[in-house]
């Protein structure tokens, strides 16, 4: 079975560099990929969704 990875919040930001604030603004625009919302109100993203995103944003 393939397992897709999984990042939080705070590691999209250490991965790319970028500040919360930053993060939260890309997060309000339509492209952004889309949590998946845990239970105990985490939310997490796929790891390769979220690459995706940042590759399309250097295009």
């Amino acid at each position: 079975m393939n397992k897709k990875q999984t990042v939080k919040l705070k590691e999209i930001c250490d991965l790319y560099g970028i500040s919360r604030t930053t993060l939260w603004q890309l997060r309000q625009t339509p492209d952004f990929p889309k949590p998946v919302n845990l239970p105990y109100g985490g939310k997490i993203f796929f790891q390769q969704e979220i690459d995706n995103y940042f590759r399309q944003l250097q295009g």
